[in-house]
């Protein structure tokens, strides 16, 4: 009797385990596909190498990858913030909305997108992956506090995303170029040279000291030039 018992035992154990089991495999599968679907962007987002930025009040900021290196292309050509393009690509990565509705059922109820602004964004911005362009427009501020709209790629969806989007992809232009247009340490340097209205000034370094090869040869100020 009691061998009957505690195999009865052992296999609701067993069975209990995997209700358990599979319970929780579902919760977690489900859960993680509520997190994708507030999702803004897909796998795209994980490959860009190049974006714009337009908006009406603003000149137009282009960023290019080139190699492991960023580079602002317009509105000139200077090397880019790394952390000020990081936190652009984290941004778009990990958007999310609060909630979402389709373009095409606009029409039902009487609105366009010109009720949400999206159809003179003030920001669009517009990422290249994987030889695609993807254009995302930013519209007006919702009637919820710190919310606004954005025009999914395609421009099949809205999106109602929290505001501070629109001060990650609109930095300023001198946060997102580099402080410095020379990438390499000080101490690396060996030699340098200008050029300015046919006028050539070359330096080079010999340990510690810097001298002028052109146009005269003479001990340069080693302060200056390293600033």
């Amino acid at each position: 009797m009691r061998t009957k018992v505690t195999l009865v035992l052992v296999f609701l154990n067993v069975a209990l385990f995997f209700y358990i089991f599979h319970f929780e495999a579902k919760w977690r599968q489900d859960r993680a596909g509520l997190v994708n679907s507030r999702k803004v962007y897909g796998p795209e987002a994980s490959t860009i190498d190049s974006f714009t930025r337009t908006s009406p009040d603003s000149p137009t900021v282009r960023i290019e990858k080139r190699g492991e290196t960023w580079w602002l292309t317009q509105p000139y050509e200077w090397p880019a913030n790394p952390n000020a393009v990081d936190s652009i690509l984290r941004e778009l990565q990990f958007l999310e909305h609060e909630t979402s509705f389709a373009v095409k059922d606009l029409t039902s109820g009487g609105r366009s997108l010109a009720d949400y602004g999206l159809d003179r964004p003030s920001l669009t911005f517009t990422f290249t992956s994987a030889g695609r362009a993807f254009e995302t427009r930013l519209g007006n501020p919702t009637t919820l506090a710190a919310r606004l709209y954005l025009l999914s790629p395609g421009g099949e969806r809205i999106h109602v995303v929290n505001r501070a989007v629109a001060d990650s992809l609109g930095l300023p232009l001198d946060q997102i170029r580099a402080d410095s247009v020379f990438t390499i340490p000080i101490f690396e340097a060996r030699s340098l040279g200008v050029q300015s209205d046919g006028t050539k000034v070359r330096l080079r370094r010999d340990g510690d000291r810097w001298a002028f090869e052109t146009p005269i040869l003479a001990r340069a100020n080693k302060d200056n030039v390293n600033v």
